[in-house]
């Protein structure tokens, strides 16, 4: 729940004005400096030109992408990640292994950086996501914490309605399901990227329809 001293995502220059004064000094320094009318003119353009931008780029159609696949899956991802980069496309794949820095922080921070989320689905894809600390699952659910469009892509004859795959669709990771996929097949690889890059990742951020996550869905059946 958001408390009443935060600025939301969306918001008006006189709603920032109000939430300014009540943030606390870990957040904006000084309470008495903040509060000086020298001061808060400037703290309030900030605060709307961040609004301002965040909304902008949530309107916008975004060519930036971040692929997530299993080593063994790697010659998907390289083709996928020279079509769409062709076509003009910022996309990010952990190719070769992150050579310095903390990887988490590197995979999380260029999955925020990036309004497009692609997982590359096999049959074999999720058998390791029942693991807690598995980094596909990890990817995957962050993606969805941060709401980017998501789009799993279907390799290989993998299918959500097989028992296996349903058994290792568990916890957040259920709604994957519910997402708007896409079938690729080798023969007809280049007719399913433009339908991708056409209609998959052709929309804005904001338009992108999430599913209601499990406990969401648990609490809705219990009213």
């Amino acid at each position: 729940m958001r408390r009443s001293n935060e600025i939301p995502e969306k918001t008006s220059l006189r709603a920032v004005d109000s939430a300014l004064h009540g943030r606390k000094i870990a957040d904006i320094g000084d309470l008495s400096a903040a509060r000086n009318q020298k001061i808060r003119p400037i703290l309030l353009l900030f605060y709307a030109v961040a609004v301002i931008c965040q909304d902008f780029s949530m309107r916008r159609i975004e060519k930036t992408a971040f692929i997530s696949y299993r080593r063994r899956d790697v010659a998907w991802a390289i083709a996928i990640w020279q079509n769409l980069t062709q076509h003009g496309y910022d996309v990010f794949f952990d190719y070769s292994g992150i050579g310095s820095g903390d990887f988490a922080q590197v995979i999380i921070g260029n999955i925020d950086a990036r309004a497009h989320f692609l997982v590359l689905l096999t049959p074999s894809a999720l058998e390791n996501c029942s693991e807690p600390g598995d980094w596909l699952r990890r990817d995957i659910e962050h993606a969805m914490g941060v709401r980017r469009n998501i789009v799993p892509l279907m390799l290989d004859n993998f299918s959500f309605g097989r028992p296996r795959i349903k058994k290792q669709l568990n916890g957040q990771l259920a709604t994957l399901s519910h997402y708007n996929g896409l079938e690729v097949y080798p023969a007809y690889f280049d007719e399913a990227m433009r339908k991708l890059r056409e209609e998959r990742l052709n929309v804005t951020r904001d338009a992108v329809i999430h599913p209601p996550s499990p406990a969401v869905e648990e609490a809705a059946r219990e009213q």
